[in-house]
């Protein structure tokens, strides 16, 4: 089994390294594969329905189709309205396919050049609107605080400070 850092969570990672997501990010994206017979994304969601984890959390799991060859899972917790996570299952990937790894809060995941050309070079190569919930513009609820991106219009600049990955050697 391996994860891989999707969408918002690879951004993240390629943006602030370690220190983990952006802050004014509502969600985790992960690709959770096995190189071998995995469930399905129902099974997955129904598995995660049933585990301590999700019990306690008070998390709730729904599978749908439709995402290339993965099988996507939304999670979200019954008390918000948008959901936490996005996570796409997927059986028989070869872990070859993802020959780097790195981390990210502390647990080891794996990426591809294949994977980061993918994010940012077809998916994230212009600027885009950050969307929350059913599609309204994220925006910051408390004028000052910490978690909010700087005012960016769409005819002006948006540029606020990063912690890029730097990469110091290679082995």
């Amino acid at each position: 089994h391996f994860v891989v850092p999707e969408e918002g969570t690879m951004l993240s990672l390629w943006r602030n390294g370690e220190v983990g997501y952006m802050p004014w990010d509502s969600d985790f994206d992960l690709k959770l594969y096995t190189t071998g017979s995995g469930p399905s994304a129902a099974e997955f969601a129904a598995s995660a329905r049933m585990s301590d984890e999700f019990s306690r959390m008070q998390a709730e799991a729904y599978a749908y189709d439709g995402c290339g060859d993965d099988g996507y899972v939304l999670v979200r917790l019954d008390n918000i309205t948008h959901h936490i996570g996005d996570l796409y299952v997927g059986s028989h990937v070869p872990a070859e396919s993802y020959p780097w790894w790195t981390t990210i809060l502390g647990q080891r995941v794996r990426v591809s050049q294949h994977h980061l050309e993918h994010i940012f070079a077809e998916r994230y190569h212009e600027p885009v609107e950050k969307l929350f919930g059913d599609g309204d513009v994220f925006g910051c609820r408390v004028a000052g605080h910490n978690a909010c991106l700087p005012d960016c219009t769409p005819d002006g600049p948006c540029e606020f400070e990063s912690s890029f990955v730097h990469v110091d050697f290679l082995a």
